[in-house]
């Protein structure tokens, strides 16, 4: 539906685009998986203390990530219309989209945290129905869209939103499951950074090859073919 009405050019820089958010979220270094983890444990132990000290210093830490995530957005967004040779936009509106994507990215990173409290209370009814419902939103978001003629621009805005949505629902529901739990600054511990990333390093090799191996053809096709017509215009 979506490659019939945006066009099989427009549709490929969609798939260009999702596939970068994927390779924005390795940014978290696999703190999420690890808060899932020691939540769980410090949880099921009743050590609130240990919780609160485990999600302020992941906050803490997801939220340096959100910064890298927008340093990085920004060099990708320069350099992007450099790399590949876009059909369906031009360099601006490229650019203005590559960077909708990382603002989106850098403002759910934080929120994410909120899906451990699902996990601590093994509440997998509730995660999955947030996410089943998210992502009907958008695909009523983007039907609407696409039919009254808007485009690639209202798209991202639209994705974009739905998951800052979604991951707001994630929060609420996080602090009624998990009732007494505190984040402050005055949580934030260096030996939980330890600990985090003691765990985590291992999550996000197995994150980087998944990801790597899922999203890397909507990176290596345009490539590949920017330089074939290169190739073809030099030596052909």
């Amino acid at each position: 539906f979506m490659e019939g009405h945006l066009g099989p050019a427009a549709w490929g820089f969609w798939t260009l685009l999702i596939s970068c958010t994927g390779y924005y979220g390795l940014l978290d270094i696999g703190v999420r998986s690890a808060v899932g983890q020691y939540v769980t444990r410090y949880w099921a132990q009743d050590n609130l203390a240990k919780v609160h000290q485990t999600l302020s210093t992941a906050l803490a830490l997801m939220l340096a990530g959100s910064a890298i995530v927008l340093a990085t957005g920004a060099v990708v967004c320069w350099v992007a219309p450099l790399w590949f040779e876009f059909e369906s936009v031009g360099p601006g509106q490229a650019r203005l989209l590559f960077a909708i994507v990382a603002l989106g990215v850098a403002a759910n990173l934080p929120l994410m945290l909120s899906q451990c409290a699902t996990y601590a209370q093994s509440r997998f009814d509730i995660a999955q129905a947030i996410g089943i419902t998210e992502r009907l939103v958008f695909v009523g978001i983007a039907v609407w869209l696409l039919t009254n003629g808007y485009g690639l621009l209202e798209l991202a805005i639209g994705n974009a939103a739905t998951q800052l949505a979604g991951n707001l629902v994630r929060c609420h529901v996080g602090f009624k499951l998990l009732p007494g739990v505190r984040i402050s600054r005055q949580f934030v511990k260096r030996e939980s950074v330890r600990e985090l990333y003691g765990y985590s390093i291992f999550s996000v090799l197995i994150n980087a090859g998944d990801t790597v191996m899922t999203n890397s053809s909507a990176l290596v096709i345009p490539i590949a073919v920017s330089l074939a017509a290169w190739w073809s215009g030099a030596f052909g």
